[in-house]
This record gives structure tokens, C-alpha cells and sequence, in this order.
């Protein structure tokens, strides 16, 4: 916040600007008070009658009252709303951000590895169920017209089963128990996107075996798990996902407990004829005749990629990474490619041949580095993105929306943004 004086003033003297304002981010981050700062960002919310997006990135400073209050009364047209951890919440802030009643998207949001960066001095400790009643009556106002849930934690079992029923988008993150998803996938006939991030519950299998045919509008989805998984907990997921003509969308993040386990899941996966974005997370070490078998049944009309594998030593000319070059290099509608790898980063050593390689390719993530891909001129060149803009993701930062959703709640580098 402490750069953003100048156009916070902008806003709130210039009316025809301020009334060409949709969409405000704030990213706190800041060492101090910053007394000033809040009180312009209040005056400003004053001034814009269309905005439609708020988002808030960080704890120091806190989303404060007066803030809230200047939303909550002047921005009565918000249709997005995004807050940090929902656990955080000071009590006053669901109340005082009670005037917002149409929301299309509510976003609670969680970013890993801030813990050491700057924070406000507050009590941000919400006991287990209490402090989150206020929350949920704040959810269940916006019921009408909410489409849009993502809520960290297991907060969300304690809302009203008929929040689920007109959401078209739903993301359940960092759950550790999921006795309530089975009630979830029979009432929410709407969904279209489904993430849930559960990483030590096997209910969610027993669920997905047990409601292979729910949820018939889905187009995406996401399991992040690191259970071992066994047989039978990919013999559900490949119930789950075989036949879904709707599905365009795919990422698992899971750990099997042998090769022979993930595989058993790739032949569901190439069957998929309408599938243009995949994401794969495998811990094995596995050789380069088994990232060829891996490779043979990525789908070739994939438009986005997102890989997390155990590459030793990658070298272009041959093994693993040359295997799945080569698969890269046939699909002609390329246009997003992502590849992390546990042990020392050194791939993006491979980015101008990646790019190169790739003719389509317009976003290339390479460990802890993102590159747009610009064409415009007859030599490639690599647009680096900020340290800030790779931590946290948001939406407005991406020109392609498969990318967005396929990096949503991964892994994130280990370091802080700079305000």
C-alpha cells in the first residue's frame, strides 16, 4: 500500500475515473501502519459507484472496519470479493461487510509461505466453530446470487446445505476432514468447477466411488491428496471421471504408491475427448520407458499442461525430459506449459528452447519462474513476471484461464512479495 497514494488521490478527486473503476486489489504488505494509506483507500471506496472487484492479499495492514464499512455502504454493486483466510476474520468485519448482498464470487484464500512476511499486530484466533457463525450468515445473505465459494479450512461444513445449491464454482481448501462432501455432490446439480484440496482424508474416495454419476454439469476438476494412494483410490477417480464429455479440466495432485497405481488411471484420462487442460503431480521416480507410456496418453488436443514429476538430471536430447518434449512439440493448440521437479531447480536453463519448441506457447512456468512468451517480433523473447505476481496469482494476471485454474491452491515459491 505504501505506493499507492497517488492513485488512490486519482480516484477519489477525478470523478469520471473513479467512475471507470471495476476492480481494486490491495496487497498488504507493508511494514507499519500505514494510517494514511487506509484512509485514502476509505475515501476512495467512496468514489467508485461501479466497482464490481475487491480483492485483499496479506495482514499488515489488516482489513479494517472503516474499510469494510466504506464497501459494505458505497459499494453495494460488488459482484467479487476476495479476503484473506476466512479463520483470520476479526469478528466485526462479516457484520460490518453485511450491506454486500449481491456476490457472485466469495473468496476466503490462504496464502502458503507469508507466515515470516509482515502482519498486523491483532488477534486474528478463531476458535474451532465459533467466529465463523457471523461468516456463514454473511455467505447464506448472498445466496441468491452467489456462484462462486472458495473457503479454506472446515469451515465449510458448517453452512447451510442450500449455499451448494446454485454454485457453479467451488473450491474446498485445506479440508482435514470431509464427512459432509457426500450431502455436497447431491445437492450441488449445478457445479461446473470442483476443486478440493484434502491432503490427508480418504473419505473423498469413498465419496467419488459412491457418486460416480453426481455432479453432471462438470467441466473441471481438481484432487490435491498426499494420502498414499492405493488401487482403490484411483479406481475411483477413474469411476469418477470416465465418460464426463463435459470434463475439459483436469489436475491430479496425488501420490500413488507404486507406478503401476497411477497408470492404472491413464487410459480414463486419454478417453477423455474433451480435455484441453491436464495437471499431474507424481512423487516416483519412474524410468524414461514410463514417461513414455505417460506421455502417449496426454490427450494431443491439450491447450494447457501442468506437470509436477521427479526428473533427475533433465537433458533435452534424451531420457524423461526429451520423451516429453516430444509429445509437447505434436500438439498444435499448446498455449500453456508448466513443469516443477523435486530437487535443485535447473530447468529454466530449457526456457528459450521450451518456448521455442512449443510454437503456441504463450505462458511458460519453469520451477519458480514464469515467462509470458512474446511472438510479436521475429525473435522470441521472455517476459519475466514479478516475484509478487508468482506468489500470488490472481486472476487479473492471466491472459489464459486454464493456466489460472490449474496453478490455483499449488504450490508456491518460497519467498515473500516485495509491497
Amino acid at each position: 500500500m505504501s505506493q499507492s497514494w497517488d492513485i488512490l488521490d486519482h480516484i477519489s478527486n477525478d470523478d469520471s475515473f473513479a467512475r471507470a473503476v471495476k476492480n481494486i486489489a490491495v496487497f498488504a504488505f507493508a511494514n507499519g501502519h500505514t494510517i494514511f494509506q487506509r484512509r485514502s483507500l476509505t475515501k476512495a471506496l467512496k468514489a467508485v459507484p461501479h466497482l464490481r472487484s475487491f480483492q485483499w492479499f496479506g495482514l499488515s495492514p489488516y482489513l479494517t472496519w472503516d474499510i469494510a464499512e466504506a464497501l459494505s455502504i458505497h459499494c453495494r454493486g460488488l459482484s467479487d470479493l476476495r479476503l484473506p483466510r476466512a479463520m483470520c476474520l476479526p469478528a466485526y468485519l462479516p457484520i460490518t461487510l453485511s450491506g454486500l448482498q449481491r456476490l457472485r464470487s466469495l473468496s476466503f484464500v490462504a496464502i502458503d509461505n507469508l507466515d515470516n512476511g509482515p502482519s498486523e499486530a491483532i488477534d486474528l484466533h478463531c476458535p474451532d466453530n465459533e467466529g465463523f457463525l457471523e461468516v456463514a450468515e454473511f455467505i447464506t445473505a448472498n445466496i441468491s446470487t452467489l456462484r462462486t465459494l472458495v473457503l479454506p479450512g472446515n469451515e465449510i461444513w458448517n453452512l447451510p446445505v442450500r449455499v451448494f445449491s446454485s454454485l457453479t464454482e467451488l473450491d474446498i481448501v485445506g479440508s482435514y476432514e470431509l464427512s459432509g462432501l457426500d450431502l455436497i455432490f447431491h445437492h450441488a446439480v449445478h457445479l461446473q468447477s470442483l476443486i478440493i484440496q484434502a491432503e490427508e482424508d480418504v473419505e473423498l474416495f469413498t465419496v467419488l466411488q459412491n457418486n460416480s454419476s453426481a455432479l453432471p454439469s462438470l467441466t473441471s476438476l481438481k484432487i490435491i491428496s498426499f494420502v498414499g494412494h492405493t488401487e482403490d483410490h484411483l479406481r475411483a477417480v477413474r469411476a469418477f471421471i470416465q465418460g464426463r464429455s463435459l470434463l475439459r479440466r483436469l489436475d491430479l495432485n496425488l501420490n500413488p504408491i507404486n507406478w503401476a497405481t497411477f497408470a492404472s488411471i491413464l487410459p480414463a484420462i486419454s478417453d477423455l475427448r474433451g480435455l484441453k487442460a491436464l495437471g499431474m503431480t507424481m512423487t516416483l521416480a519412474i524410468s524414461t520407458k514410463e514417461y513414455t507410456h505417460l506421455a502417449q496418453h496426454f490427450p494431443k488436443e491439450l491447450e494447457a499442461i501442468r506437470l509436477r514429476v521427479d526428473l533427475s538430471d533433465p537433458v533435452l536430447d534424451h531420457g524423461p525430459l526429451s520423451v516429453i518434449m516430444d509429445k509437447l512439440r505434436q500438439m498444435p493448440s499448446l498455449a500453456f506449459f508448466s513443469l516443477h521437479r523435486y530437487g535443485a531447480s535447473k530447468l529454466y536453463a530449457f526456457a528459450d528452447d521450451i518456448a521455442s519448441d512449443c510454437q503456441h506457447l504463450s505462458l511458460l512456468y519453469l520451477d519458480r519462474d514464469i515467462w509470458n512468451v512474446d511472438r510479436s517480433e521475429s525473435e522470441i523473447r521472455l517476459l519475466p513476471w514479478s516475484i509478487r505476481r508468482k506468489v500470488l496469482k490472481i486472476k487479473e494476471d492471466f491472459e489464459n484461464d486454464d493456466a489460472e485454474w490449474l496453478l490455483r491452491h499449488g504450490e508456491f515459491p518460497p519467498f515473500f512479495p516485495p509491497p
